[in-house]
């Protein structure tokens, strides 16, 4: 009679044990899918208006893109390096670009990305915040 009951006892200790470990598997894949919203965010949090473009990279973390993009004269955006970026930003006076922006996409290991758009001035120092947005 004692073996049935151990096998009903075993049983129940393995559901149990699947039961908890499905559970934790789906919290780590939502606490994954999550994650470049919450760097984001975070990010998001932390930029004031008036930071300088290094000072904003200095705030980047994990897997990220940071692209950065001057206004045409004819109203179109243009993505442009660093290194030309931080040369328009030297030269203030030069009338070639007009607005200058960061677009910063954070990735993480779901599909999914979070970006957020940073509005600067010629100076290369922030403006405006645009709201992280989900895409993907």
């Amino acid at each position: 009679m004692d073996a049935p009951a151990e096998k009903k006892s075993a049983r129940k200790k393995g559901c149990l044990i699947f039961i908890v470990m499905a559970v934790a598997l789906l919290g780590y894949s939502v606490w994954q899918i999550r994650e470049p919203g919450r760097r984001a965010h975070a990010t998001y949090d932390t930029i004031r208006i008036g930071m300088t473009t290094a000072e904003v990279e200095q705030l980047l973390t994990g897997r990220h893109y940071c692209v950065y993009q001057v206004q045409r004269p004819g109203g179109e955006w243009e993505i442009v390096n660093r290194e030309d970026f931080a040369k328009l930003v030297a030269a203030p006076d030069s009338k070639a670009y007009t607005n200058l922006r960061l677009m910063l996409t954070f990735l993480g290991m779901s599909p999914g990305r979070v970006s957020f758009i940073v509005d600067l001035d010629r100076a290369g120092r922030v403006q405006k915040l645009n709201p992280p947005y989900n895409w993907d």
